[in-house]
């Protein structure tokens, strides 16, 4: 082997890539190169030549798809690098995605249907076992013998073994007392077949798939599965309702294997885009929607048809739920009108769960190689100008001061293109598991939010707020109105000389016990557990009325 051409999205796993590479082809030549990059460089190299693409936490199908295309016109040797460590050639695989493209578009309502029959009888197959096996090996014990209610979440856009948001927080509470069914991240069969090649190089999709035919899993006493989706393209008005139906049907299988009743079951969704036929033929005692976020003012909702078509979705929930939570008083106050039993549950946060995995780290987390300040940002964040994190502020705090380390923990959406991305002391660590986050955490000593002020920030709860309070390290905060509550112990700027300022003074301050005490303290205060006490009082009340 001559030369091998390494192509990558991010970089999350390239250093990974290149070192297996390096034990495999001690002796080969190997050129690093974006895969946006690679119709300019095709032509440069050998057909005989190793294309290996490295696989992305988030990846853009389409793009892998056409780099793949345009490498089988000049090189033979095509493999893939997936987020196990694992090599895969290419070749057959495309081929197989390619037959069932065509059959796909021949007969798309049918195929669709055939499938999604298929799939359920397959499943009605296979119940008995299921249900042999929760028996043969004690599922769901540690519970009282009578639960006085059933929960099922389904999550609007979240993986169980994800970022744990609140989803899965108030979930794992609810688990200690009662049945629990975690419906995670949804699966389109139609998306699957038009598609069929982003199942090869997505690794959560990928799991979801297998998590789902094998019948859902156990995680202690939560059983979790993706929520199934026909979604036909609705042009026959009868086969749009069948496919519906037929989803329906296949999702009220996994309750028949836990043994959900529906005069004890409650129901909490907040999925916006789920069919609203989900929530009415799902047998439950009420409903209750958690509007999480303004989702009208998401980024990628850029046109008004989305924005109008978003908004009218939201209001249908709320008028057809038993109940309306919500994460701010904002958005509580707009949805009142559409229903009475309306309350604001922010997020919260697990403090014991860091503050024990930050000392049993035993020493810090040494994230850059020198010893100056670190100042970290844990989240997603979007190269787009219409984010909520507000890029301009970032790159002006981060070239006024380039002695500084700036850390940004989480998923980095198109962040390579970016000037930030390109500075020396910024550090983008990619997607971390929840249960390493804690080590990393003693790595910094300033904690930043540089929101944009606008319908979306001003709405949402921020989880990484509470995070930052539990680890009782100085915040630094543009004037969000969450942030605004908690203002006697952050740092609050009006603009980008203010927040570097902020550092500044956060910086003097950051060997005090006192204030870190108070931060621990309103973390406490907001913990998981109180928010979940919260939420069972409102439906105690919601039972009584």
């Amino acid at each position: 082997m001559n030369t091998i051409l390494i192509l990558y999205h991010d970089k999350c796993f390239l250093s990974a890539c290149v070192t297996k590479i390096k034990q495999k082809y001690p002796f080969a030549r190997i050129h690093i190169y974006p895969i946006e990059d690679f119709h300019f460089i095709s032509h440069e190299h050998n057909q005989n030549d190793l294309i290996v693409l490295v696989e992305n936490e988030l990846p853009d199908s389409k793009i892998y798809l056409k780099t793949i295309k345009l490498a089988f016109q000049f090189y033979k040797k095509i493999v893939f690098f997936d987020i196990n460590g694992r090599f895969k050639t290419l070749g057959g695989f495309l081929l197989f995605t390619f037959l069932i493209k065509k059959i796909v578009v021949f007969l798309p309502e049918l195929i669709l249907l055939l499938s999604g029959g298929l799939i359920y009888l397959y499943l009605i197959m296979i119940l008995p076992f299921l249900m042999l096996f929760d028996f043969v090996f004690k599922h769901k014990q540690g519970l009282p013998e009578y639960c006085k209610y059933h929960v099922t979440y389904i999550a609007r856009a979240h993986e169980w073994s994800g970022l744990r948001r609140r989803p899965q927080q108030l979930i794992r509470i609810a688990a200690k007392e009662t049945k629990c069914i975690f419906f995670e991240k949804r699966l389109n069969l139609i998306e699957a077949l038009k598609n069929p090649f982003s199942i090869f190089i997505d690794h959560s999709l990928r799991k979801r798939w297998f998590n789902f035919i094998m019948g859902g899993r156990w995680y202690e006493n939560i059983f979790c599965v993706p929520t199934f989706y026909i979604n036909t393209t609705g042009k026959n008005f009868g086969l749009y309702k069948l496919s519906q139906w037929l989803s329906v049907k296949i999702n009220r299988i996994f309750y028949y294997r836990v043994g959900i009743k529906a005069e004890k079951h409650l129901l909490f969704h907040a999925d916006v885009m789920l069919p609203n036929i989900f929530i009415q033929n799902i047998p439950k005692l009420a409903s209750i929607y958690n509007c999480l976020d303004d989702y009208a003012s998401y980024p990628m909702h850029n046109t008004e048809r989305d924005t109008i078509s978003i908004s009218y979705r939201d209001k249908k929930y709320c008028m057809n739920s038993d109940m309306v939570l919500t994460v701010s008083d904002d958005l509580t106050n707009k949805r009142v009108k559409y229903n009475k039993h309306c309350y604001t549950v922010k997020n919260g946060v697990d403090v014991k769960f860091i503050l024990e995995k930050m000392e049993n780290a035993n020493q810090r987390k040494s994230i850059f190689k020198n010893s100056h300040p670190t100042i970290g940002y844990v989240g997603g964040i979007r190269n787009h100008p219409n984010d909520k994190v507000d890029l301009d502020l970032l790159y002006y705090i981060i070239q006024n001061k380039p002695e500084w380390n700036w850390c940004f923990i989480g998923p980095g959406y198109g962040m390579e293109q970016s000037k930030i991305f390109q500075m020396k002391n910024t550090r983008f660590l990619g997607f971390i598991p929840y249960e390493d986050l804690p080590g990393l955490y003693q790595g910094i000593d300033i904690w930043m939010l540089p929101y944009n002020i606008n319908t979306l920030t001003d709405n949402m709860s921020p989880l990484k707020l509470y995070d930052y309070l539990a680890t009782g390290k100085p915040i630094v905060s543009t004037k969000v109105k969450q942030a605004i509550l908690f203002r006697e112990v952050i740092y609050i700027a009006k603009d980008s000389h203010e927040f570097l300022s902020g550092i500044e003074l956060a910086l003097q301050e950051k060997s005090s016990k006192q204030k870190s005490k108070e931060r621990i303290s309103l973390a406490m205060e907001n913990s998981w557990h109180n928010r979940y006490d919260e939420i069972k009082n409102l439906i105690n009340h919601l039972e009584e009325s």
